[in-house]
């Protein structure tokens, strides 16, 4: 198995960005574009979210703001911070919830740059720079990004246990539908 190095990059461009990193991959040959619906992966099981708080509150925005990062069963991280296996990492920089959650709620989340809550930030393109909702897929050969600029999701619990539906329209205008089943850790990244 390959590992890539992860390391952040500054989003001063955009000013604003849950993870406030955009990822590259060190050592990798940047490819196109994916535009085959097969590449991605439609399954995740595990994953981890950051919550930021009101980071916001200097625009107006008063909701807190959780990071959703998401890995496909063949794909990990390690301590290190490589990418370790092939698979595709689902990445939600910015969603919205109340000022008085902490942790993602239950419900129906849409894609809507109105920083109110039970919303996240579509996929958008900054300069080159991807922000809000994207998929980083990765393969023996190098990664590509894909935006998803259009979607929802539905969020239940069951005891620890997260399940999350989603439906995203994808770059090349197909709809792609993901789920995630699993333990969530949240980090405080204030």
């Amino acid at each position: 198995m390959k590992k890539y190095l992860l390391t952040p990059c500054s989003l001063l461009l955009i000013s604003y960005s849950l993870l406030l990193t955009l990822f590259t991959l060190l050592g990798c040959k940047k490819t196109d574009p994916v535009v085959n619906p097969t590449t991605a992966g439609n399954t995740f099981e595990s994953g981890y979210s950051v919550f930021y708080g009101s980071y916001y509150d200097y625009l107006g925005i008063q909701e807190n703001v959780v990071t959703l990062s998401l890995l496909s069963p063949n794909l990990s991280i390690d301590t290190a911070g490589y990418y370790v296996g092939t698979g595709t990492n689902l990445i939600l920089t910015d969603v919205f919830i109340s000022q008085v959650d902490t942790f993602l709620p239950t419900g129906h989340y849409t894609a809507d740059d109105n920083g109110l809550a039970m919303t996240f930030l579509p996929g958008k393109s900054y300069d080159g720079n991807v922000n809000g909702a994207y998929m980083l897929i990765i393969s023996d050969t190098g990664y590509s990004t894909e935006i998803l600029p259009d979607g929802y999701f539905d969020l239940t619990t069951k005891g620890d246990s997260i399940f999350i539906n989603f439906s995203f329209k994808r770059s090349n205008n197909k709809i792609y539908t993901p789920s995630f089943k699993g333990l969530l850790p949240m980090y405080d990244g204030r």
